[in-house]
């Protein structure tokens, strides 16, 4: 406790003052002329069918510019999001690596999969047309244990042979089993870990404009690797990365 520099020495925060005065800059703090706002319209069920999307009511909204579903992205021939985050496996190993969907089309997989987009004037008026769209969901069995069986479960994917993305070993298996043999007492546990996740003071967002001189999208959001971002919004858009900035 004595050392100054170690273990119960006193930080001092140099980010504070700014805060605690008002002085913090936030998304909502960001002004670009002629800005419209976006409402992503979720699903609540952990997995079903889209059966229909009614967004007729929310198109005709006050200050509603756009409505787009899952439909509309496959029609524009959008790109999905790729999982960037993946280990290397041995050749060979089997695994499954889906490209996830911008919106669902015909069926959701996750409590908050993204089924529609409402871009209107502001962000009330986004919100309340996004109350408008009526969407006919066909409910599905779902699977929220991570220890589920392999077999005779609904799978998340439909052409996947499980719901197990991948299997991951490291070591020398008949060495460790060798070891477990002769030793005087084996203890056998297991250890149920949550899922976490990195949650920034606001929630992640982001604010996109077009230079209307040389053209060239920026986008500002909330992340540690803007040129992953990048990458990933230059396959959905089917854009070169040089005509990005993020």
């Amino acid at each position: 406790m004595g050392n100054k520099r170690g273990i119960g020495a006193r930080v001092v925060r140099l980010e504070d003052p700014r805060f605690v005065t008002g002085q913090g800059r936030f998304a909502d703090d960001v002004s670009v002329p002629e800005t419209t706002r976006a409402y992503v319209v979720r699903s609540p069920h952990a997995h079903a069918r889209i059966i229909a999307i009614d967004a007729a009511a929310a198109r005709s909204a006050p200050g509603v510019l756009a409505v787009l579903t899952g439909d509309d992205a496959v029609r524009d021939g959008l790109g999905g999001l790729a999982c960037h985050a993946y280990p290397q496996l041995p050749p060979g190993a089997p695994h499954l690596r889906p490209v996830q969907p911008i919106l669902a089309s015909g069926k959701v997989r996750h409590v908050g999969d993204r089924v529609a987009v409402v871009v209107a004037e502001s962000l009330a008026q986004a919100q309340s047309a996004g109350e408008l769209v009526t969407v006919h969901y066909e409910p599905l069995e779902a699977v929220t244990l991570a220890c589920a069986p392999r077999d005779g479960t609904p799978r998340v994917w439909d052409d996947a042979r499980s719901n197990i993305a991948f299997t991951l070993e490291r070591g020398n298996p008949a060495a460790a089993d060798e070891q477990f043999r002769k030793a005087a007492h084996v203890t056998s546990l297991t250890v149920a870990y949550p899922r976490a996740s990195a949650n920034a003071l606001e929630p992640r967002s982001a604010i996109a404009y077009r230079d209307s001189v040389s053209g060239r999208l920026t986008l500002c959001t909330s992340t540690q690797s803007p040129f992953m971002v990048r990458q990933a919004l230059a396959e959905v858009l089917h854009m070169p990365e040089s005509a990005l900035r993020v």
